[in-house]
């Protein structure tokens, strides 16, 4: 595995601007500012929330190395992962996650997004994988 300590500083002016740039390089990704990076979450209000936290002295360099995962984009093109994974990932426990899925989900049920399944005759089917609840978006026969 590749570190963002053993790159030169020049590295560093060259941010990646979309996925494609993104595949294949660094890992852990050095970049904790994108917004798609797992470090730290910028919330409402403009306030930082970071996941995974340093243990003592320790720098921003070796929190990266300890984390399992550093770009949700790289989770979410691997497929399906159960709740566990997902808090791993972020630094939270399997509940906090089924919490914020439950809200997600009725967001999407509340917004256009929802109102557009419906008009298309479409609907969010929940199902059970082992210990995993699936999502999948069904057409609704009439």
């Amino acid at each position: 595995m590749s570190c963002c300590r053993d790159k030169s500083p020049e590295l560093f002016h060259e941010r990646v601007r979309t996925r494609g740039q993104c595949l294949g390089g660094l890992r852990p990704c050095p970049f904790v500012s994108c917004k798609w990076h797992l470090y730290l979450d910028i919330i409402r209000y403009h306030k930082i929330k970071i996941n995974h936290e340093s243990e003592g002295e320790e720098d921003i360099a070796d929190v990266l190395l300890r984390m399992p995962e550093t770009c949700a984009l790289d989770v979410a093109d691997r497929g399906p992962h159960t709740l566990n994974d997902i808090g791993i990932y972020m630094g939270l426990t399997r509940e906090r996650i089924r919490q914020i899925q439950e809200l997600g989900l009725e967001k999407i049920r509340q917004t256009e997004g929802g109102r557009l399944l419906e008009l298309l005759d479409h609907e969010i089917d929940e199902f059970e994988v082992g210990d995993s609840t699936c999502y999948e978006i069904l057409t609704v026969s009439s």
